[in-house]
């Protein structure tokens, strides 16, 4: 669960307390503000690779994942 964490930018809660409501909670509390961003590579730019990209913000307190 790690692993795909950090590769895709998600957190992974573990059973600590069997407290699934605190769990639950900060889930929803993390999806409050969202955006969604798009990437269309040409087609010639396509054939399987990956495409190194960053996305960062200029505000203090704000984390990107």
């Amino acid at each position: 669960m790690n692993k795909l964490a950090d590769l895709t930018g998600g957190l992974v809660f573990y059973n600590k307390s069997n407290a699934i409501e605190e769990s639950i909670q900060a889930a929803v509390d993390d999806s409050e503000l969202t955006y969604t961003l798009g990437f269309y590579p040409i087609e010639e730019e396509r054939q399987g690779a990956w495409h190194d990209l960053k996305v960062g913000v200029s505000k203090r307190g704000v984390s990107v994942r």
